[in-house]
């Protein structure tokens, strides 16, 4: 339904593992020689391809009715390399991935990528958390929840989180939570009402957990921009992976 919305270019990419050639190389040499260990390696090739082929099919077919651009792509190699190398490559603004927990395993795939990534939980989004933190500031995230909230006809919890670990200077952490909901409250992204707006302050995860939950949320959308050394850093540099594994929501995270 994204890529109908914004009539966007679809890529299904699938990414066949190359540890597991490595595996079944170290785990079969001793017994079957050189010669078979090639007979099972074109085997498990075929195999595998036959695999990509028929789930990269499967899901052309299921969204084909809805876009009018699909191209699908197979590569073999370590997934997020090539995931980062096909976003490169091809211009991606959007990475979309299943709720899988082998793959949102793969943490660095969530710091190193240059745009964002929505992991689909499914279900109509109909209200949407937008998150922003002291610990997480991200300029984007109305501008994106804003359209998003539009093209959903979607409902928006603005959350902000003060976050406070220790030696953080508490009245500065506040006067950027007033600033920050001042500056939303006037802007004109959100001209239509569906905005409400919430200050709070606890464990960042677990305030958005909470939150999520008490609103009834479909969507979050997190974001984050690298802020100087004498800032105080993300006290927990795996949050997003954990939210990932724990929110049953969609959710949209904004490097």
């Amino acid at each position: 339904s994204i890529g109908q919305c914004f009539k966007s270019t679809i890529f299904l990419l699938y990414v066949v593992e190359e540890d597991i050639f490595s595996n079944v190389r170290q785990t079969t040499s001793y017994a079957l020689g050189s010669d078979g260990i090639e007979s099972v390696m074109e085997s498990l090739i075929s195999t595998l391809n036959e695999e990509g082929n028929r789930v990269l099919k499967e899901q052309e077919d299921i969204i084909c009715s809805k876009v009018s651009a699909i191209k699908k792509r197979m590569v073999t190699g370590r997934f997020v390399e090539e995931t980062l190398k096909f976003i490169a490559d091809n211009n991606i603004d959007l990475v979309i991935m299943d709720h899988d927990r082998n793959v949102l395993g793969e943490d660095d795939l969530f710091h190193l990528s240059p745009c964002p990534i929505w992991i689909e939980k499914g279900g109509d989004v109909k209200r949407i958390v937008m998150v922003s933190t002291n610990l997480a500031p991200n300029r984007r995230v109305p501008v994106i929840a804003s359209r998003l909230s539009r093209t959903f006809e979607a409902k928006t919890l603005g959350l902000y989180v003060i976050d406070r670990p220790s030696g953080a200077d508490t009245n500065s952490l506040e006067e950027e939570a007033k600033e920050f909901t001042k500056n939303l409250s006037d802007s004109e992204v959100f001209p239509d009402g569906r905005l409400k707006i919430q200050t709070t302050s606890g464990k960042l995860s677990k305030v958005v957990v909470k939150s999520a939950g008490d609103f009834k949320a479909d969507l979050i959308i997190l974001g984050r921009i690298r802020r100087p050394k004498r800032i105080i850093q993300l006290s927990n540099k795996n949050m997003k992976q954990s939210l990932a594994f724990s929110l049953p929501y969609n959710l949209l995270l904004i490097n």
